[in-house]
């Protein structure tokens, strides 16, 4: 659905001359925005289920855009069948008088959030803001990073070689090399894609290969920065065929500049080597461990 975002506007023409001036009315135009696996504010935005859903209603004005509203309301539009969340109501929303919401979905389907707002004075708005988040599963093979604190970085590493020694390689999918060329040259489905990439605590981060070449495929997590927490942090990496769970991958506590080489599997047999070896990010010739470049 497209976000219609216009503030009432009332023209006068004064008698003199038929100049025209143009008034523009105290009132909040509520622009609602959902967040995607990137980062960046959209419309609408394919969420991987069941990764966690924020809208954000930061984009909304009074008046003009150089006045932020300040009071907010999130409900429902629209929502699939069957997940229990009635139209209208604020149902599921962790903070629904927020500026920013998050919503865990329970099923797949399409998730349209109105956000009406306003500011300290003046009525609410009156355009139809929604944003919509589609949840929906990933296809193909799947790797999935969760970890147990929030507030630090980790990151999640997919090798096709199955050897810690191509870390930070082309051989090597991570957030630096997000879009390797692997498997048939030129050919799309058999590569690898960052789907999302977390920085600030629990994930998930997900790689995913639509139509996986035949191989075996290692699997690394490196704790990339701890913000100054000194927190040490448990990994774990779910590994799915079209969605559905094939074996789960757990690491040990990690510090900043840890990494874990989880093991190996190998598609198409679904084979599972458990390793666990440590190392460290510059042991593997990576550069500064929480320094991108």
């Amino acid at each position: 659905m497209t976000r219609i975002a216009i503030p009432f506007v009332l023209f006068v023409l004064a008698l003199s001359g038929c100049q025209q001036y143009e008034l523009t009315v105290k009132a909040a135009t509520a622009v609602a925005k959902v967040e995607n696996a990137e980062g960046e504010l959209r419309a609408t935005a394919a969420i991987p289920f069941p990764q966690t859903i924020t809208f954000d209603g930061s984009q909304s004005y009074i008046g003009t855009a150089d006045s932020p509203a300040s009071h907010f309301l999130w409900t429902w539009y629209d929502v699939p069948e069957g997940c229990g969340l009635d139209l209208d109501s604020s149902d599921g929303f962790s903070n629904p008088n927020k500026m920013v919401t998050d919503f865990e979905p329970p099923m797949l389907g399409a998730y349209m959030a109105r956000l009406t707002a306003e500011g300290e004075t003046g009525g609410p708005s009156e355009n139809l803001a929604v944003a919509t988040a589609f949840a929906i599963n990933i296809q193909g093979l799947e790797f999935a990073l969760t970890w147990d604190q929030d507030a630090t970085d980790l990151d999640l590493h997919v090798i096709n070689t199955g050897s810690p020694n191509d870390y930070w390689t082309d051989n090597d999918c991570y957030f630096g090399n997000p879009t390797p060329d692997w498997g048939m040259v030129g050919e799309g489905v058999d590569n690898p894609m960052m789907i999302s990439d977390v920085d600030t605590g629990y994930g998930p981060e997900s790689i995913a290969i639509v139509e996986p070449a035949d191989g075996v495929y290692g699997i690394a997590v490196t704790y990339y920065n701890d913000w100054d927490t000194g927190a040490t942090t448990a990994p774990s990496v779910a590994v799915r065929m079209d969605g559905a769970e094939l074996h789960t991958f757990s690491g040990p506590a990690l510090s900043e500049g840890d990494v874990v080489f989880l093991g190996t599997f190998q598609w198409p047999s679904e084979a599972v080597t458990e390793d666990g070896t440590m190392y460290t990010h510059g042991g593997l010739n990576g550069p500064n461990y929480n320094d991108p470049t």
